[in-house]
């Protein structure tokens, strides 16, 4: 994990987010999953989820920039071809403070909250693509972020299916139930 280096040019730039944007200079990575879905179902979705070193996006001080934790639902309509339109997506979160307790985010929805009705796979939906991700426009920023029971069924069960349908997401150990070292709190 290496700090967000950013050139002198970028710090004195008159619009610094523009200016990161337009050069591609922040920091983003991703993991993401693909999960078969049926059209027309409502799914659940649930995780936890740990975050340090997020900055608030400040208008009135924009070269403090800001990094994010988003998680994102893509439905898709082959392996690689997203839903088109607004149905094609559910931002679950765009947080920009700290997570210092694991906390635990079920049905969530951007700009809605908490505890929301499951999310309907749309028509031509035949996969859901869970995305996590970590962007920083943060001069000297590195934001961490930890995932843990992720957990995305079918809302017709009361419960999500055995440990079988729990999406991995492609961390070798990432429980550290193989031992190793773990993160403070973890």
């Amino acid at each position: 994990q290496t700090p967000l280096e950013l050139p002198p040019e970028a710090i004195a730039s008159p619009n610094f987010l523009h200016h990161l944007r337009a050069n591609q200079l922040g920091g983003f990575v991703l993991v993401s999953q693909r999960v078969p879905v049926v059209e027309g179902k409502h799914y659940n979705f649930r995780f936890w989820a740990r975050t340090e070193g997020l900055v608030r996006e400040n208008r009135d001080d924009p070269k403090a920039g800001y990094a994010a934790f988003q998680v994102w639902i893509f439905w898709l309509k082959d392996e690689t071809s997203q839903v088109p339109g607004d149905e094609g997506r559910v931002w679950v979160i765009n947080q920009q403070t700290d997570l210092v307790d694991w906390t635990q985010a079920v049905n969530y929805q951007f700009n809605r909250g908490p505890n929301q009705p499951s999310c309907l796979a749309p028509a031509g939906a035949k996969y859901a693509a869970i995305r996590f991700q970590l962007a920083t426009m943060t001069p000297g920023g590195a934001p961490r972020a930890w995932v843990d029971d992720v957990q995305f069924w079918d809302a017709a069960l009361d419960a999500p299916p055995p440990e079988t349908q729990v999406v991995p997401v492609g961390l070798p150990n990432a429980s550290f139930e193989e031992g190793g070292e773990a993160p403070t709190g973890w």
